[in-house]
């Protein structure tokens, strides 16, 4: 098929926001080619899909969402990580499908005649049909790929190795999008606290060429997917951000309250989790409008009932603005799929529903979305200092 002939481009994303600006890229592509991109998958001659698989409820959401598009007439072409999470149904039910990896290379084999490769249009800043309390944050992709190997996840079989981008690239992008007048970041990347260890620098020396680039220091960044053990070992560099109210916030993924849980989880913490109480509640102190998002798992393989109320009292504890509690679910190709020692479904879900009650009584807001309950602290508006406030 050749550009001439006028052809249409479908995107429709289900995934985490890495994913997201990889459809946008795709976007820019087809911008730039003045290819046509619709929003009736009916009348496309290509649909493009971006997958995540995370964990076992996305999974069977993109299963569906890949059997719904397959009844449209135009190719079909999966992206994302689930063809590599669950290569098995791929292989066997998806086999005639078009596969595209996640960095998008191979693209260029379906647009022939485009006199602007894929490799030619950089990572994109912004997602496509952004949520809207984020409509005026910028993403600055600092690597991809990851140093983990947590029990739980198969991403890393999707993504692969750590590949950081060069702290000049950062920093031009960083340069380019302050020129514009932007000024809230998201710092992004599948393992963030891990950048530039495969490229002998640092996150310490991101965050430092970053904060010292802004003269004005009008930026404020929000740092995504920050592994609690990258969040202790560059503790001072974040202290002193928060202290110059750098910082907005930050997701620090904790999955447990546990130190057993967490050895089984192979979060690969050189600490006890009591440090993280600690040095949370001094950020606390420093900037008191800092957003702490945190994620736990409930139901981990042998997760006693004491257990999961570690981590409901860790979150109580520490007053997270924002909470995602998932339901453990076996994926294959997880270490923790040959665990033995499950705990039953019904049992998962009780805990879930106990979490709930509890955290609401916290003056949580919870509700459930596709893949987990979300419990978001709810807020007052104090006339006196004009600002927002967390219920306590």
């Amino acid at each position: 098929m050749t550009l001439s002939e006028n052809i249409s481009v479908f995107i429709k994303t289900n995934a985490c926001s890495r994913r997201g600006l990889d459809a946008s890229r795709l976007h820019r592509f087809l911008e730039l080619n003045n290819i046509l991109i619709n929003e009736n998958p009916s009348e496309a001659d290509y649909l493009f899909f971006f997958t995540c698989g995370f964990e076992r409820q996305v999974i069977n959401e993109n299963i569906l969402i890949i059997n719904d598009l397959k009844k449209y007439k135009g190719d079909l072409i999966v992206s994302g990580c689930l063809p590599k999470i669950i290569p098995k149904k791929f292989k066997e039910e998806f086999k005639n499908l078009n596969l595209l990896p996640s960095n998008l290379k191979g693209l260029d084999k379906f647009f022939p005649d485009s006199k602007v490769k894929i490799s030619e249009v950089s990572d994109s800043n912004f997602l496509i049909n952004e949520k809207s309390s984020e409509l005026n944050k910028a993403h600055i992709r600092i690597a991809h790929g990851c140093l983990g190997s947590c029990s739980f996840c198969s991403i890393k079989n999707a993504t692969g190795k750590l590949r950081s981008k060069s702290l000049e690239s950062c920093k031009q992008e960083f340069v380019d999008l302050l020129q514009k007048g932007q000024t809230d970041f998201i710092i992004n990347a599948e393992d963030t606290g891990a950048y530039g260890l495969d490229i002998n620098s640092s996150f310490a020396d991101l965050m430092s060429a970053l904060s010292s680039t802004d003269k004005n220091n009008k930026a404020k960044f929000f740092i995504n997917d920050f592994h609690a053990k990258w969040a202790l070992k560059y503790e001072s560099t974040l202290t002193k951000l928060i202290s110059e109210k750098r910082i907005s916030g930050m997701l620090i993924p904790i999955q447990s309250g546990s130190d057993r849980i967490i050895n089984l989880m192979k979060r690969n913490y050189t600490f006890d989790l009591k440090d993280i109480p600690k040095m949370i509640l001094k950020w606390r102190e420093l900037d008191p409008e800092l957003k702490i998002y945190t994620h736990f798992i409930i139901g981990f393989p042998s997760e006693s009932k004491k257990e999961f109320m570690q981590s409901i009292d860790l979150a109580k504890r520490l007053d997270f603005d924002n909470i995602g509690l998932f339901q453990y679910a076996d994926i294959e190709n997880t270490e923790s799929f040959k665990m033995k020692e499950k705990i039953p479904q019904t049992e998962i879900k009780r805990r879930i529903f106990k979490a709930k009650e509890i955290l609401e009584s916290q003056n949580y807001y919870c509700y459930f979305d596709s893949t987990a309950l979300r419990c978001i602290k709810k807020i007052v508006y104090n006339s006196e200092n004009n600002y927002f406030a967390a219920l306590k």
